[in-house]
């Protein structure tokens, strides 16, 4: 689509789109960046970055919404392996509505599912960074941060940690 945000050129190397879901209403559909946007002028704000983005569009492929999405510590998501903020994916989406999204949220070793609700998010198209800096959004991550900067990133509520289901696999990758 050519009305894809042209920040979105900046995703990191086989870490673009990798979740796909339609409404039920057949009239949205969210994809999620797997992970941060490296943007100038410093690429490693976004491969350490807490902040990825979802998108919203309408069938025509126009952006109606475009959302943050933080990843939780990497540190307290996947204690047992060191895992890193770089190595946060989001790996699939499933939407309830045409504002509620089932996330899943892994490392390689670890995943969660979460539901997102786009309805009470700050939508990235109507936000300008204070410091004109296009790495802005990515080197917000301490908590309380993108709030401070006028961005209310998509609440989440977690809905499974897949780490507590007898013989799950430690890679999922889709919902």
């Amino acid at each position: 689509f050519d009305t894809l945000p042209a920040s979105h050129a900046y995703r990191r190397q086989n870490r673009g789109y990798e979740g796909l879901a339609l409404s039920p209403d057949q009239q949205h559909l969210f994809v999620a960046l797997q992970s941060p946007l490296q943007l100038p002028p410093d690429p490693n704000v976004g491969r350490d970055s807490r902040n990825t983005r979802i998108l919203r569009l309408d069938l025509n492929g126009h952006v109606t919404g475009e959302y943050v999405y933080r990843f939780d510590p990497a540190a307290s998501f996947d204690p047992a392996t060191g895992a890193r903020a770089r190595d946060m994916k989001i790996s699939g989406l499933y939407a309830l509505s045409d504002r509620q999204v089932l996330v899943l949220e892994r490392t390689d070793f670890v995943a969660k599912v979460y539901i997102v609700d786009v309805s009470a998010a700050t939508d990235l198209r109507s936000w300008t960074s204070p410091s004109g800096a296009l790495n802005y959004l990515e080197s917000l991550n301490a908590d309380g941060a993108l709030e401070s900067n006028g961005i209310t990133p998509l609440a989440k509520t977690l809905v499974i940690d897949l780490d507590t289901v007898d013989g799950m696999p430690d890679k999922i990758e889709s919902i």
